[in-house]
């Protein structure tokens, strides 16, 4: 029976002040652990926020030159057909 094992309410209650105890330390360790983890993931997540701006902005200074050259080649190609047909400008 579980009684038995406790001949003295004092035993009782030092076992389970004991065993409160060590959840409450286990409990805090584990939030501990958590904020180390919760912490990791925001600055990873700041990074990859980061990280994709940057190439955001590449890619739009990227497709902004490459409009702007398509836009001088395809007045150039214009020209020399014109050229070509003797409609020269």
């Amino acid at each position: 029976m579980f009684w038995t094992s406790f001949a003295q309410p004092q035993q009782f209650s030092d076992f389970w002040t004991k065993a409160m105890k060590d959840q409450l330390g286990r409990v805090e360790t584990m939030q501990q652990e958590m904020a180390k983890l919760e912490t990791q993931g925001f600055e990873r997540t700041n990074e990859s926020i980061e990280e994709a701006a940057k190439l955001t902005r590449e890619s739009m200074a990227y497709a902004h030159k490459l409009g702007a050259e398509w836009r001088k080649v395809s007045i150039e190609a214009m020209k020399k057909s014109t050229e070509m047909f003797g409609l020269g400008a």
